[in-house]
């Protein structure tokens, strides 16, 4: 019995060619393209890793000594800046996945304007800026909106919490006060 004549075989043809016509991301390089999901995703974990790595790390070094904590902000300076430019090279991809210039990067800039980069959808197929990324994984959706839901969170606990400690020294202090005696009339 040969494999032609197996119905449980596997077939010799190619299956998609997704992956010929498609293109990987390219995280430190100003061209190619970028969908939605993979834009979301890392953009929000650089965001989240850089920035909150580096602050981390500064202070830190602040505890440690004034001379480290100098150069703790000096390294910081050194790292956001590097994280302005990685930003603007994956909205660069971005704007190429709609195929636009990669000038309206520069939108990053006006605040709240990046999320039109995550609302606007991305041509289908190839444009003049190369070809699309493959198809998104499960770990690319799962980054997308985890990393956003975790940067929301992190907002809300950074205005709870101190809203909160304030608010049972003030039920503290108002339960060590006095209590004013009655007069019987």
């Amino acid at each position: 019995m040969s494999t032609v004549d197996n119905p449980y075989a596997a077939p010799l043809a190619p299956v998609s060619d997704l992956h010929d016509h498609s293109a990987p991301a390219k995280v430190f390089s100003a061209s190619g393209r970028l969908n939605r999901i993979r834009y979301i995703a890392l953009s929000t974990a650089v965001s989240g890793l850089v920035l909150v790595g580096s602050a981390m790390l500064s202070m830190l070094l602040h505890k440690i000594s004034p001379v480290l904590g100098a150069l703790g902000d000096i390294a910081f300076i050194v790292v956001y800046i590097y994280f302005i430019i990685l930003q603007f090279t994956l909205a660069m991809q971005r704007c190429h996945d709609f195929n636009a210039s990669g000038w309206l990067a520069l939108l990053v800039i006006v605040p709240f304007a990046v999320f039109l980069f995550w609302l606007i959808p991305g041509t289908a197929g190839e444009n003049r800026f190369g070809h699309p990324n493959p198809p998104n994984s499960t770990l690319g959706y799962l980054g997308a909106f985890v990393f956003p839901l975790i940067a929301v969170i992190g907002i809300l606990a950074a205005i709870a919490i101190p809203a909160y400690n304030d608010y049972v020294k003030r039920a503290d202090a108002r339960s060590k006060q006095p209590i004013p005696l009655q007069q019987p009339r």
